[in-house]
């Protein structure tokens, strides 16, 4: 941007700073709900990053009485703003968390579990004794006893990215290298929680009463199973179903979820046709070793790993990747964004999971 524009004299500051982000979130391909009105205005007049800088660093230049300055003077202490820093943050964002969640479908197998800081935590096993049983008028409602073994301990990692917006990306208009470079950011974070869940159970993780997660005796290993048949899947589910809880009743799990070997992805989708089984998902990860595969129940019905992220308690939505708006470097011409990514896994329970190996 060698110039003044007319996008430049006709939009103020508070235009780029409330419908700037919408504007460049939805050109880097993030889908948006409720945006500015101005943003349209702002898209229908294809306003540039370096119009926005340009916007933004104007009153910097006057509040410092920096007078003469050349229009892409003005763009590299608009682009350090921390208007200019914040819009890219939130358009950012937004393509981030979109990116993540299309790659994310491990997050269908955990129970969100949030804790406030980086410090360990123990997450729970609690099962009841007793089903709830009828009662006539005026009977005493019957006692049930709540159990509650050993907790495991569990804590978040953390790991980060900052995403550099330059100068040259600024006056180029590089919107699409943006874009990418943020997919490439937050896919490669979904990849990393992925991978680290199934290492996590091919692992055999300790529960919280010293013996592994998975063994004969607790009902969900299962040897001598080669591949994903229909006998074999037959053969799982009746697992899942036979199951009993630590009070002794019988899980009876419909199985939700199968994680297969790449290999055996396409058996997989066969069997469950040969079988008319609807409704089952088919994860294919190939951090889970050739020769076994797993069958688990519905996680909101049987959890059985915690995925550990930090939130307020109660909060459940597994914002496992954030950005941040770093402050600007003058001296460079650049801002950028922090792409943190914060989570750990703990085991909850062995009844809704079955390992199956030859």
């Amino acid at each position: 941007m060698l110039e003044a524009t007319a996008n430049t004299r006709d939009f103020t500051v508070s235009d780029i700073r409330d419908a700037g982000a919408d504007l460049f979130a939805k050109a880097m391909g993030a889908r948006t709900t409720n945006s500015h009105p101005v943003a349209e205005q702002l898209r229908n007049r294809e306003l540039s990053l370096a119009e926005a800088a340009y916007i933004l660093g104007e009153p910097e230049v006057k509040r410092r009485g920096a007078s003469g300055k050349t229009a892409g003077q003005v763009v590299g202490i608009g682009l350090t703003t921390d208007d200019f820093g914040s819009v890219m943050e939130s358009a950012v964002g937004r393509v981030v968390s979109q990116a993540y969640l299309a790659a994310s479908e491990h997050r269908n197998l955990v129970l969100p579990w949030p804790v406030p800081n980086y410090q360990p935590a123990q997450v729970a096993t609690i099962d009841v004794d007793a089903d709830t049983g009828e009662i006539g008028e005026l009977e005493e409602i019957p006692s049930v006893q709540v159990s509650v073994p050993p907790g495991h301990t569990g804590s978040v990692e953390s790991y980060a990215a900052n995403l550099i917006v330059s100068y040259k990306l600024v006056v180029n208009d590089q919107l699409d290298v943006i874009a990418t470079t943020a997919r490439a950011i937050a896919v490669s974070a979904a990849r990393r929680e992925a991978r680290r869940l199934y290492e996590f159970l091919e692992g055999n993780p300790e529960m919280g009463d010293g013996a592994a997660m998975f063994s004969s005796g607790a009902g969900n290993l299962v040897t001598g199973v080669s591949g994903v048949t229909a006998a074999n899947l037959g053969t799982a589910m009746a697992a899942l179903r036979n199951q009993k809880t630590p009070g002794d009743q019988y899980a009876n799990h419909r199985v939700q979820t199968l994680i297969v070997p790449p290999a055996e992805e396409q058996p997989t989708y066969q069997a469950l046709r040969e079988t008319g089984i609807e409704g089952v998902s088919v994860i294919a990860a190939p951090w889970v070793a050739s020769s076994n595969w797993y069958a688990m129940a519905a996680p909101d019905v049987a959890p059985t790993v915690a995925m550990m992220y930090l939130a307020p308690r109660g909060d459940t939505a597994m914002r496992t990747v954030r950005t941040y708006r770093r402050p600007g470097d003058r001296l460079n011409r650049r801002t950028g964004v922090e792409i943190a990514h914060d989570f750990g896994y703990a085991p909850v329970s062995r009844v809704g999971i079955v390992k199956l190996t030859n």
